[in-house]
C-alpha cells in the first residue's frame, strides 16, 4: 500500500554553505613584547572539522591542536574533530600571549582557521568548506 502523495523538501546532508569562519588578531602590526591574541569565530549548523594554524613569511605553516599543541611544519593537525556548530555562533581563543610576544621571523604572517567535512582528509581541498585567514607583520 501506497502513502498519500506529499510535497516537501528532503534534507539529504547538512547545508556546508551556512558554515562561516573567521579568523580574527588584534592588531595588523606587532613587536617583540606586545599582547597577542588569535581567536577564531565559527557558526552555521552541521558537523565539522576545524583547523587553525599560521602561514609563515617564507610560505611553510603550522597548525594549533587543543588545547595547545603545535604540528610539525607543513602538518595539518586538527584544533576540534567533529565540531557541531551553532547558528548563533561559537569563538574559540586558540593563543593569549597576555605577557608579549617572543622575538619572531621579520615578516607578513597569517593567522587561519579551516573548516573541513567531518572526519575527512584535509589535505584533499574538495573536503574544505571554508577558510579564512587574518595577516598581520611583524
Amino acid at each position: 500500500q501506497w502513502s498519500d502523495f506529499a510535497v516537501g523538501f528532503v534534507r539529504t546532508d547538512i547545508d556546508e554553505t551556512s558554515a562561516t569562519v573567521k579568523a580574527i588578531v588584534d592588531q595588523p602590526v606587532y613587536q617583540i613584547g606586545d599582547p597577542f591574541r588569535f581567536e577564531v569565530m565559527v557558526a552555521g549548523e552541521g558537523n565539522l572539522d576545524l583547523y587553525v594554524g599560521f602561514i609563515f613569511p617564507q610560505g611553510d605553516y603550522a597548525t594549533i591542536g587543543y588545547p595547545f599543541s603545535f604540528s610539525a611544519v607543513k602538518e595539518l593537525l586538527p584544533y576540534q574533530k567533529n565540531l557541531t556548530l551553532a547558528k548563533g555562533g561559537q569563538t574559540f581563543t586558540i593563543l593569549n600571549f597576555g605577557l608579549g610576544l617572543p622575538a619572531m621571523e621579520t615578516g607578513d604572517y597569517r593567522a587561519c582557521a579551516l573548516l573541513t567535512k567531518a572526519q575527512s582528509d584535509p589535505n584533499e581541498n574538495s573536503n574544505w568548506v571554508k577558510l579564512d585567514c587574518q595577516g598581520f607583520r611583524f
